[in-house]
């Protein structure tokens, strides 16, 4: 499957969407400004570019000036901007970040749903919308998901990548927040469920929110011994090609060589050519690696054409023809 990371792809990390649903509080809203609306992004798994707050002066003649002056002396994250517009009694903060694929590229992301909860923290009154912009800024930060109590990274499949992807507001009119995780074996499904609802309701209880959570967590790693045949196979053509040895890795994001039997991935993208730069505006691939690549898989099918099958390809994990 040429969708994924050379020289060989011998796990891929399990998939969540964490939905978080922040109901409306039921007490007076108090202070100079209320919350109108609350968005950002535009898919669960790509890490959102933009993320728009709208802020309504609640009585008297506004004094955006006064109020603002402190939202704008904050320091943002890293490559990430806040843009003020409107007149009179309301103001749209526009936060601008940079997206990114976030099971293969998330660390070249820029999240302008984490900077706009940077930017508001502690100036918003009491509410669901602003209650999430406070979990995201307390829980979202760390894109290796220690902001949510998830353990550090495993040797060989690393961290659990965490991306505040989406809010929006939901059919019931409540706000949600919807997370997308993709972790490894040890901590998958119901088990990374419970941790993660624990977490919200633990931090709900301190701010005096009310939360709902739930999700998808039925998405299992895929993962293939890295003793496999065909693995071993795939490394020694990978080394013919390139002239260097590889090891297997992991990958973050999915391929549709879980669906098949028999299939794993194994290419384009070699990884010392920088973060992965697919499912992006400026998707590309440079003309030296699409060569390397077109050496390895020459090598490949030479081997694989021109030599017996290989009794069960992956192992333990071979899938019945």
């Amino acid at each position: 499957m040429l969708d994924s990371d050379f020289p060989v792809v011998a796990g891929e990390k399990a998939w969540a969407e964490w939905i978080v649903l922040a109901q409306e509080r039921t007490e007076p809203v108090t202070g100079p400004v209320e919350v109108v609306d609350l968005s950002a992004g535009q898919a669960v798994s790509i890490v959102p570019d933009v993320a728009t707050l709208v802020l309504r002066w609640r009585s008297g003649t506004p004094d955006w000036d006064r109020w603002l002056r402190p939202v704008r002396a904050v320091k943002l994250p890293p490559d990430t901007t806040l843009e003020i517009r409107g007149t009179g009694a309301e103001r749209t903060l526009v936060a601008h970040g940079r997206a990114a694929h976030a099971g293969v590229g998330l660390s070249r992301g820029r999240n302008a749903l984490v900077a706009l909860a940077v930017a508001v923290h502690g100036h918003l009154p009491a509410c669901g919308a602003s209650d999430l912009l406070e979990y995201t800024f307390a829980a979202g930060r760390d894109s290796g998901g220690r902001g949510l109590g998830l353990p550090g990274p495993d040797p060989l499949w690393g961290p659990i990548d965490t991306n505040f992807g989406v809010v929006k507001h939901e059919a019931n009119g409540w706000f949600g927040l919807h997370v997308n995780l993709r972790s490894p074996p040890a901590l998958w499904g119901d088990a990374l469920r419970a941790q993660l609802d624990a977490h919200a309701q633990a931090f709900a209880a301190r701010r005096g929110a009310h939360f709902l959570s739930g999700g998808k967590f039925g998405y299992e790693p895929f993962v293939v011994p890295t003793d496999a045949p065909l693995v071993q196979r795939l490394l020694a053509a990978y080394a013919r090609g390139t002239g260097r040895p590889g090891k297997p890795v992991v990958s973050g994001g999915g391929t549709y060589a879980r669906r098949m039997a028999n299939a794993i991935a194994f290419g384009m993208w070699f990884r010392e050519d920088g973060v992965y730069p697919g499912h992006n505006s400026d998707e590309r691939m440079p003309i030296r690696s699409l060569e390397r690549g077109m050496h390895v898989l020459a090598e490949t099918l030479g081997d694989l054409a021109t030599s017996p099958p290989i009794a069960q390809p992956l192992g333990s994990a071979s899938a019945p023809p």
